[in-house]
């Protein structure tokens, strides 16, 4: 019965991923055919689309009471994590064109906009020496080495009598038996970084807490940036 449900979890996400690709192509392709020589205002249409799906989108998520959130009890979490994406998204969409006084500087539609958008970030504020960009590529890219780490202990650790239960909900009070040993990976953080968690869910709020962290550091940024709040950023450039 497990193995039903998460097969069907997997079959449900990758039909949700490309369906909404699929849209997205789609509605390009219904503007840009019978418009295309009249004007690009339509593209106004997509790029309203796209903010409101993932500004809104992700508040709508928080609500989720998929399986695995409701299995693991990380439903509290939820917000947390949602916290991250959407300053990143209200920062960039709405309080940097807002901040400069002109739509021109919002996110245009597209991947090469993206880029274009980025290239004109950098030589208008100077991003990469941005202390608050420094600190958010440090924490997303420290997450994902803290991630790899406990993904070699879970692996190393992995109790093999155990394939009846599940992996993911190892922390789970339902679940009778562990799947891999805390103990053991518990002394292995502590050996490294001199942090003992008392329990795994603490382990997994950790590497949560430390990637929101970066994603609010980098929204914190763009808004200095968006409201012309230079001064640390002169501070800390005088000082390399």
């Amino acid at each position: 019965m497990d193995s039903v449900l998460y097969i069907r979890e997997e079959v449900v996400a990758f039909l949700s991923v490309t369906s909404k690709v699929a849209a997205s192509a789609s509605a390009t392709r219904i503007f840009d055919i019978p418009f295309y020589f009249s004007s690009n205002e339509w593209h106004l249409l997509l790029e309203i689309r796209a903010i409101l799906s993932m500004i809104l989108g992700n508040p709508i998520a928080i609500t989720q009471t998929s399986m695995k959130p409701r299995s693991v009890q990380l439903r509290p979490y939820n917000a947390i994590a949602f916290s991250g994406p959407i300053a990143v998204f209200v920062s960039v969409f709405l309080i940097y064109p807002l901040g400069q006084s002109d739509w021109f500087f919002a996110y245009s539609f597209g991947v090469a906009a993206i880029f274009r958008f980025i290239l004109f970030f950098q030589g208008f504020h100077n991003w990469t020496l941005n202390p608050f960009h420094m600190m958010g590529v440090a924490v997303v890219l420290g997450t994902a080495f803290l991630c790899s780490i406990h993904g070699a202990t879970v692996k190393n650790t992995l109790f093999e009598d155990s394939d009846g239960a599940n992996t993911f909900c190892a922390f789970n009070p339902t679940q009778a038996e562990e799947t891999y040993s805390m103990v053991t990976a518990n002394r292995f953080w502590s050996q490294i970084f001199g942090v003992a968690f008392s329990n795994k869910r603490w382990l997994h709020f950790f590497m949560l807490f430390v990637l929101v962290t970066g994603l609010w550091m980098s929204a914190l940024g763009v808004v200095g940036l968006a409201l012309n709040l230079r001064a640390y950023d002169l501070w800390f450039n005088t000082r390399i």
